[in-house]
């Protein structure tokens, strides 16, 4: 239901990944975001077989088998009651993220914490098929977004260490043998996530991958972070020869000038322009703990009530991890509120993770309070599940999961179409025959979009349909990830704007499309300063284009030329 839907949201760059490795633009097939050996697998798959999206397929299939691994581990080791409600919580508050958001950080997200869970349960059990799997879902985690294996990083050390303590408690041979596996577990994991970090690396030597990391780097500093307004910085700025214009190109997106917006000139405005953190920390506190109350309440109840079945079926010690957990990913929830970056797609992960300590408890505790613990682990007195709270935490469970899965049947039932089948092909005619793509398509010439417009071009894509070719035989960008990279510089020239932004200036049939007029002035105060001579603008045409919101207002789009007027002597 939640794959096959009309509904699509974001953006979260997954489209621009997919139109990376697609083979899109001319001899990519890396990608900065993702890990060097899934781009080539990714890159290869879309060139032997280019009928089929095999990035969406992939990115799909990844996240349905991470679910289903967490939902087996959880319904054939942990109580009940837990089980149902942290399946709940996946199924409400993640799965979506890694579907109708398209969202591939919570993809890999998704994979890391059940791989991590399966170890755990390999650990418990003494199997090792299923720590092979675990470690493997982990990998692959990890090659789709390595920086979300770092975050869980400290969540999963500690729930490994739950099992060392436990056996040592016990003081068996059962117990040592258990140490064992953890230690091998641990080691395992770190050597393969490890390797395929110097492999990333060794790749990313190349020449114009290096140039392009360092690009993108300094880039994103500047657009994804909090900056010094101009006025606070504007004298080492001249210093650099960035004037005011400079900057509020440099700080939205356009700098698509490989002529004046070089790595080495962004990186030197980035260092200057860094926002001084050090009074903000109590804001971000603030600014969390609002959040929590208010646009993440969902997620909210839904922790407040894990922690409840929690404390009703697991025992104290259980319920003391989470607490503990909880701690510590709020504190972790702050910091990166106060580095100004803080997405939903890391802010939904990091809770999940706090998760992991509390179900490694309840993986050594038994299925019935009848039966004894797992081998190696001891259960103490506040160690033991819940028997009076088991009948009310079960019906808890019971509830989560089904207002969970109710709910997602209201919102996307309706909007459930077999017909999206169609996105996981390279060229659909549901693509080839949206508004925005004929329009562009159909107006000859090519036009330099603003990166934040193209979102309302992706909208009609549905994040996940890849535009036609025919397409970007006439599409630039006027900045965004993918510039300072080779692959875009040989596209670019490929259809005639080597230099996208001067080119405005520079042909007559190249276009500027933007949702905002601020940005159209600024461009052409751009074009000024930088072509030495007037220009002038001229609206092409304009395009009405829906709101990228639920509740949100009406747009245009607005595609305007740019024509230098000679000076009269």
């Amino acid at each position: 239901m939640l794959v096959f839907n009309d509904v699509g949201r974001g953006p979260d760059d997954d489209l621009g990944i997919a139109m990376v490795l697609s083979g899109l633009y001319p001899d990519s097939g890396q990608c900065p975001f993702t890990n060097a050996l899934l781009n080539n697998v990714l890159y290869g798959l879309n060139l032997a077989f280019p009928a089929i999206n095999w990035t969406l397929l992939i990115e799909r299939l990844s996240a349905l088998v991470a679910l289903f691994a967490a939902a087996l581990v959880l319904l054939r080791s942990a109580p009940a009651a837990v089980s149902l409600t942290v399946i709940g919580f996946l199924s409400f508050l993640i799965y979506p993220l890694c579907t109708v958001s398209a969202n591939f950080t919570v993809v890999g997200a998704l994979c890391v914490f059940s791989g991590e869970m399966l170890i755990a349960y390999a650990v418990y059990r003494g199997r090792p098929l299923p720590a092979c799997a675990g470690i493997a879902l982990a990998a692959l985690g990890f090659m789709w977004r390595s920086s979300v294996f770092l975050l869980s990083l400290p969540f999963f050390l500690v729930a490994l260490a739950v099992p060392v303590l436990s056996a040592a408690r016990s003081r068996t041979a059962a117990g040592r043998k258990l140490v064992v596996r953890v230690g091998v577990s641990a080691a395992l994991v770190l050597a393969v996530t490890g390797g395929l970090f110097l492999y990333n690396q060794a790749v990313w030597t190349a020449p114009e991958l290096a140039s392009w990391q360092q690009y993108s780097h300094a880039r994103s500093q500047l657009c994804d972070y909090p900056v010094k307004p101009y006025d606070d910085i504007a004298s080492e700025l001249d210093g650099l020869g960035v004037s005011e214009n400079d900057y509020w190109c440099m700080t939205h997106w356009i700098t698509a000038d490989p002529d004046f917006f070089t790595a080495e000139r962004l990186q030197a405005v980035a260092d200057v322009a860094a926002e001084d953190k050090g009074a903000t920390m109590a804001r971000a506190l603030q600014d969390e703990v609002r959040a929590l109350l208010s646009d993440r309440i969902a997620l909210l109840a839904a922790l407040v009530l894990v922690g409840v079945v929690v404390g009703l079926r697991g025992g104290r010690r259980a319920f003391g991890w989470l607490a503990l957990s909880a701690v510590t990913c709020f504190a972790v929830c702050v910091y990166f509120r106060w580095t100004g970056r803080f997405p939903i797609r890391v802010e939904y992960p990091a809770w999940m993770f706090s998760l992991m300590p509390a179900i490694a408890c309840l993986l050594a505790l038994p299925p019935s309070p009848a039966l004894p613990p797992q081998d190696g682990c001891s259960v103490g007195k506040g160690d033991s599940p819940g028997r009076r709270g088991a009948p009310a935490a079960t019906a808890l469970g019971v509830a989560a999961l089904s207002l969970a899965l109710g709910i997602l049947t209201v919102w996307y039932g309706p909007t459930m179409n077999v017909r999206a089948l169609e996105q996981f092909q390279q060229e659909s005619q549901f693509a080839d025959s949206r508004p925005l793509v004929t329009a562009f398509r159909d107006a000859g010439g090519v036009s330099v979009w603003d990166p934040l417009a193209f979102a309302f071009a992706e909208q009609e894509l549905r994040y996940r349909s890849l535009p036609p070719r025919s397409f970007m035989e006439h599409t630039a960008f006027a900045g965004g990830w993918t510039t300072g990279s080779a692959l875009k510089a040989r596209h670019d020239e490929e259809i005639g704007v080597a230099n996208p932004l001067r080119s405005l200036a520079e042909r007559r049939d190249v276009r500027f499309v933007t949702s905002k007029r601020e940005t159209i002035e600024h461009v052409r105060r751009y074009l000024e300063e930088h072509c030495g001579a007037r220009v002038e603008l001229i609206v092409d045409f304009e395009i009405p284009v829906g709101p990228q919101n639920s509740g949100g207002e009406n747009k245009v789009l607005y595609a305007v030329s740019f024509h230098q007027i000679e000076e009269e002597d």
